[in-house]
């Protein structure tokens, strides 16, 4: 279930509580301003951002504003498209992060 809602252009990250704690210490990043855009997908080759834009069905002019949730400059999740994963490990499902665009 959700607990926390964090707002994000125009429109808003869904949290689930499992989530919030580990959330402390990350940062969401607009998608255009990360460089090099991957990210981990245990038990699969690491997606580039083409391909989770493409898989996703998310609109050019979406891209850029896209929630990434990042640990320094590590790449843990595009928010809500891929799940959220650590040092080659899954943390938590995709499902538990979402953005809702408005």
């Amino acid at each position: 279930h959700v607990s926390e809602v964090i707002p994000w252009y125009g429109g808003r990250i869904l949290v689930s509580g499992e989530v919030l704690t580990y959330l402390a210490d990350c940062d969401i990043r607009a998608a255009g301003t990360v460089n090099g855009l991957k990210a981990a997908w245990p038990g699969r080759p690491a997606r580039t951002a083409k391909q989770i834009w493409q898989e996703g069905n998310i609109p050019l002019w979406l891209r850029p504003y896209w929630p990434v949730l990042c640990r320094e400059n590590d790449v843990l999740a595009v928010i809500g498209l891929t799940p959220v994963c650590e040092k080659g490990v899954t943390l938590w499902s995709t499902e538990t992060l979402q953005w809702q665009t408005l």
